[in-house]
């Protein structure tokens, strides 16, 4: 980080400026990391699991920049495809500099300001080295752990955690990262509040939400009702932590009233 905030400096003059840009660099860089580990992104008929890799030796033989020439098409038109002032390249000729890659047009990868503009900030092909070398290193899963289940893994809950931890003004915005652990209890401290509404037995409500046990709600079908229903809202969601904590204690609770009419986690999913 270090390394590639120098090499932005020197290109944007201003600190105030240039730690930001490269924070965004490095979350676009660990975001296509984790879409990479889906299999969304291809290069020629390179393994979709080391695409950006394939995409820089590409650059590399060709005595490219793997920036300018590479993932910036990658970036603006590949994942994201609002601009429209980069020319009209066909599909092949796009397919030719960043491979197969789905718009997902997410607001990570809009054209923000002249520093986004293609060449505005050169850096290395040996600083983007040392960053794939230290991303490779980690083992990028698609599935969150919980506060229980912890894999020793980068899980998409990280890029949140770093986006947190990273930004500037933290004590300005009160951008703060909560711990898995403590979004995962007061989750399901609102769990509780909200189902002793439908379920009589505040014991039965708290054993079923802390230990999956529904033996003894009184309804199990007015609970899953309540569920289904519920409604969440976040106003200050930041990078989305509590959100997700909570569509993962509802997806737990719902697995767990169909445990006993042996009903498969995958057909509960599906439906």
């Amino acid at each position: 980080f270090t390394s590639v905030g120098k090499e932005v400096k020197e290109s944007i003059k201003d600190e105030h400026k240039a730690r930001p840009y490269t924070q965004k660099l490095f979350n676009r860089l660990m975001f296509i990391y984790f879409i990479q580990k889906k299999g969304w992104l291809s290069f020629k008929d390179q393994p979709k699991e080391k695409y950006l890799r394939a995409l820089f030796n590409e650059a590399i033989a060709r005595k490219e920049n793997f920036f300018s020439d590479r993932l910036y098409w990658l970036f603006f038109r590949g994942m994201s495809v609002a601009d429209m002032k980069l020319g009209k390249q066909t599909e092949d000729e796009l397919k030719a500099r960043r491979g197969v890659v789905p718009p997902l047009n997410g607001g990570l990868f809009e054209l923000e300001d002249e520093m986004d503009t293609r060449g505005s900030v050169p850096i290395s092909n040996d600083s983007f080295a040392s960053i794939l070398d230290l991303f490779e290193r980690y083992n990028f899963t698609i599935e969150e752990s919980t506060p229980l289940d912890i894999q020793v893994a980068v899980d998409p809950e990280m890029l949140g955690k770093v986006f947190e931890e990273l930004v500037t003004g933290r004590h300005e915005t009160g951008s703060y990262y909560t711990p898995r652990p403590i979004v995962s209890f007061m989750c399901r401290e609102a769990l509780k509040h909200y189902l002793q509404g439908v379920q009589p037995g505040k014991e039965a409500v708290n054993k079923f939400v802390d230990d999956e046990d529904a033996s003894e709600l009184q309804n199990p079908e007015a609970v899953l009702e309540a569920l289904k229903r519920v409604r969440v809202c976040d106003p200050a969601c930041g990078s989305g932590a509590y959100l997700l904590g909570m569509l993962h204690e509802l997806m737990r609770l719902r697995v767990a009233l169909f445990k006993s009419n042996k009903i498969d986690e995958a057909t509960l999913l599906r439906t």
